[in-house]
């Protein structure tokens, strides 16, 4: 007797498609779409596809939607339309947010206030934040950069996978009444068993090896809230150690 698998995919509010797994590894959840009844241990987006294919771009972007009935390829104008702004490269003093120049280099601190830069006094000695700097942010507590652009980072350790190709979806952030808009990410994931039981490796997040075929973090907005993910598809039985970071605006 032949043992199926169904897939599924998972959208959101505008149909395009943010995650495609097997319930070989994961329970669908309510809202979830099964686009094949029959299918095989691991995912395929399309019959005959590739196994687990990449379902967003080098940018992030999701690269397909659900048109009610069946998947079908985003054009290119709609996957323009949801890029991240790029930097201006006439105009190297422009920062990320968009239109705003750069603090004075001086080795002080900044902030924004009535639209120009002023110096932010450090009172006891203590130190504001580096934007450039993620590595020494306060885990799970919002950064305010002041310039409409804000932080997080989050460390922690995943639970460990049940079965030698796991996918972890860990919800790391819920931001209530507000929208995220990502504009980077990055750190660092630690699997101590790696390679074999007490053989690890740290790896850069967006990263992809003959172990590891997806570690990103997405964004998915939903009426009222907006939820950070990190996203890791391995190959490894191990928990994963993260320390990883963001930066994004609001709105």
């Amino acid at each position: 007797m032949d043992r199926y698998n169904k897939h599924y995919i998972r959208i959101d509010a505008n149909r395009s498609i943010v995650k495609g797994f097997s319930d070989a590894f994961e329970q669908a959840q309510e809202g979830d779409i099964c686009i094949n009844d029959q299918g095989g241990y691991q995912f395929r987006l399309f019959p005959g596809g590739p196994e687990n294919p990449a379902l967003y771009n080098e940018h992030g972007v999701p690269l397909y939607q659900w048109d009610g009935s069946a998947v079908i390829a985003r054009s290119p104008q709609e996957l323009e339309a949801d890029m991240p702004p790029e930097q201006d490269e006439q105009t190297p003093n422009k920062d990320m947010a968009g239109g705003i120049e750069e603090a004075p280099k001086d080795g002080k601190q900044y902030a924004r206030k009535d639209e120009a830069w002023t110096e932010i006094s450090q009172a006891g000695g203590g130190s504001a934040p580096e934007i450039t700097l993620p590595h020494t942010w306060s885990p799970h507590t919002e950064i305010d950069f002041g310039i409409g652009c804000y932080g997080m980072r989050f460390t922690g350790t995943s639970a460990p996978m049940d079965s030698t190709v796991g996918e972890h979806l860990l919800l790391t952030y819920a931001l209530l009444s507000e929208k995220l808009k990502l504009r980077q990410f990055g750190g660092n994931l630690t699997f101590p068993n790696y390679w074999m039981p007490g053989f690890g490796r740290q790896v850069t997040l967006g990263s992809t090896d003959d172990k590891i075929s997806v570690s990103r973090i997405y964004v998915t907005n939903d009426l009222e809230y907006s939820d950070v993910v990190l996203d890791v598809l391995a190959n490894v039985e191990a928990q994963m150690d993260y320390d990883v970071w963001i930066l994004f605006t609001k709105g």
